[in-house]
């Protein structure tokens, strides 16, 4: 296993040395490249909604995320003072699945 992802590293890392043949990888291997390429919140918006969040839409220059604040009790006081819910909406209940016509 460690093998494989020694062998996967190497291929994706700038300073390895290119190989002569690509050889043929097994399942394992790919489940690995998988794992190691994960998309960062801000790309997988952009590439799902078509929106780029990270770019400012008076300047259009590049944005940087400087902090995130995860404490529950800061993030309603925040949302409080902006005017927006602090409380997540009640969950409707459950729908009764939809009844089949019987037609005897």
């Amino acid at each position: 296993m460690w093998e494989a992802y020694r062998r996967v590293k190497a291929r994706l890392s700038r300073r390895a040395a290119p190989r002569p043949a690509p050889r043929p990888v097994g399942v394992g291997v790919l489940l690995l490249l998988l794992l190691l390429h994960r998309y960062s919140w801000a790309e997988l918006l952009r590439r799902v909604f078509a929106i780029d969040v990270l770019t400012c839409p008076s300047c259009g220059s590049r944005r940087r995320l400087i902090a995130l604040i995860t404490d529950p009790p800061v993030l309603r006081k925040i949302l409080r003072h902006l005017g927006l819910p602090a409380e997540p909406p009640a969950l409707a209940p459950p729908r009764s699945p939809p009844q089949m016509a019987f037609g005897y």
